[in-house]
C-alpha cells in the first residue's frame, strides 16, 4: 500500500515479530535496502491512540544481506536518541530467533488460554508446554546454523514471567479485539521451517493450529 513512497534511495526497517517480514518487503524494497532486526519493549495498547510501556527494552538491527552499511548506524542512532536503547547488531538473526521462540511460547500460549503471561507462569502444565516449544525452535535455528542459546531464552522467558505478570502479549490483544494473529509468522513460520529441514515441532505446529481454529472467519 506504501509502494507509490519508495524511491531509488529508500530503506526500510522492520523489527517486528516473527518470520518471513523481510522477504514480504522484499517485493516492494530490495534486500540491499532493508533493515531487520528485534525489539523487546513491553508494551500495551490500552485503547484507540494510547501505548502503554512497562519496563525497560532495546532494539537490535543490522542488514538484511548481512553486509555493513554506514547507513545502519544512521537508522540504529536515530532510534537511539529517542530512547529506544537501539545498537548494530551483526548477529541479529541470533536475537531474532530467540525472541521467535519465547513469542512462540509464550504469545501462542496467552492466546489459546486467554490469560496474561502471569497466568501461563501461575500454571506448571502451561509453563512445561511452553518450555516444549522453546527447544523445538531451538532445534530449528541451530540446524539453519544460528548460534541460539536454549538457556538464555530461558532466562528471557523467566524474566517476562516474573518483570511482566501483567502484560497481554499481542496475539493475546488481538485474540480479544477479534482481529488475525500473527501466527503464521511465528509457530506456523517455525513449523514450515522445521518440515524443509526435518526437524519434528509437533508442540509448536499443534499451538499453531489451535491458534488458526479460533481465527475470524473472512
Amino acid at each position: 500500500a506504501a509502494a507509490h513512497l519508495v524511491g531509488p534511495q529508500t530503506w526500510a526497517l522492520t523489527v517486528q515479530n516473527g518470520l518471513g517480514n523481510p522477504e514480504a518487503i522484499n517485493a516492494v524494497i530490495p534486500p540491499g535496502r532493508v533493515a531487520i532486526g528485534m525489539t523487546n519493549w513491553p508494551a500495551d495498547v490500552p485503547g484507540p491512540g494510547a501505548v502503554e510501556i512497562h519496563g525497560d527494552g532495546v532494539v537490535r538491527i543490522w542488514t538484511e544481506t548481512g553486509v555493513a552499511d554506514p547507513r545502519i548506524d544512521a537508522i540504529a542512532g536515530a532510534l537511539d536518541a529517542a530512547g529506544l536503547g537501539a545498537a548494530p547488531d551483526p548477529h541479529v538473526e541470533v536475537v531474532i530467533w530467540e525472541k521467535v521462540a519465547m513469542n512462540a511460547a509464550m504469545n501462542a500460549l496467552c492466546c489459546l488460554l486467554r490469560e496474561t503471561v502471569g497466568g501461563v507462569a501461575a500454571s506448571a502444565d502451561a509453563r512445561a508446554v511452553a518450555d516444549d516449544v522453546l527447544k523445538e525452535v531451538m532445534a530449528v535455528a541451530s540446524a539453519k546454523g544460528i548460534a541460539v542459546s536454549l538457556e538464555r531464552v530461558r532466562g528471557m522467558v523467566a524474566h517476562g514471567m516474573a518483570e511482566h505478570a501483567d502484560h497481554k502479549p499481542s496475539m493475546l490483544q488481538d485474540r480479544l479485539a477479534g482481529r488475525p494473529t500473527e501466527i503464521d509468522f511465528l509457530n506456523g513460520a517455525v513449523a514450515a521451517e522445521g518440515r524443509r529441514l526435518g526437524i519434528a515441532t509437533p508442540v509448536t505446529e499443534t499451538l499453531a493450529r489451535l491458534v488458526r481454529f479460533g481465527e475470524p472467519k473472512r
